[in-house]
């Protein structure tokens, strides 16, 4: 049951930062694996139409087991969009001073966990996601309102809970 909301949730995610994917730092760099298969990963060329091939960068602090679990999620998500390719870059020592490093260089995760959004928003760092509640592609009444709510500043939706609360 963790697995599939793991699944839903990073798919949502993803599908998220694949509409505003920024530019990223060469694959080849330290700490990048090909989710795929553990190798290490290559960027698929990157252009303005939807078929062609990209890679979104995916930051997580979690290690051993974890990775396990987002590896499969990652599979789930690429069997169904083929053309996206999710590198997992696992960083367990000082997160958060690599994510506000990699910010400052303009070479940031595409996706990354994140848990005092007010530093971010304040540094223009992340996307707000209202519309894809207008839209219906969130849809908040899959989360507990407390925990959603805690994901707005100003009122305003930048993240989402990595796991559902209904399914």
């Amino acid at each position: 049951m963790l697995k599939k909301m793991m699944a839903i949730s990073m798919s949502v995610i993803v599908l998220f930062s694949a509409t505003a994917c920024s530019g990223s730092q060469p694959a080849d760099s330290p700490g990048k694996m090909d989710a795929s298969n553990n190798s290490p990963a290559t960027d698929a060329p990157k252009t303005d139409t939807e078929d062609a091939p990209m890679t979104i960068r995916f930051a997580t602090w979690d290690t051993a087991s974890s990775l396990e679990t987002y590896k499969a999620v990652v599979d789930g998500f690429q069997a169904k969009y083929p053309n996206i390719k999710v590198q997992v870059e696992s960083v367990p020592d000082s997160y958060e001073q690599k994510i506000f490093t990699s910010l400052a260089a303009g070479n940031a995760p595409d996706v990354f966990l994140w848990w005092n959004y007010p530093q971010l928003v304040a540094r223009g760092a992340v996307e707000p996601l209202d519309s894809y509640i207008n839209s219906g592609e969130i849809d908040p009444n899959q989360y507990y309102p407390e925990i959603f709510n805690a994901s707005k500043v100003n009122g305003v939706l930048y993240s989402i809970p990595n796991i559902p609360t209904n399914l």
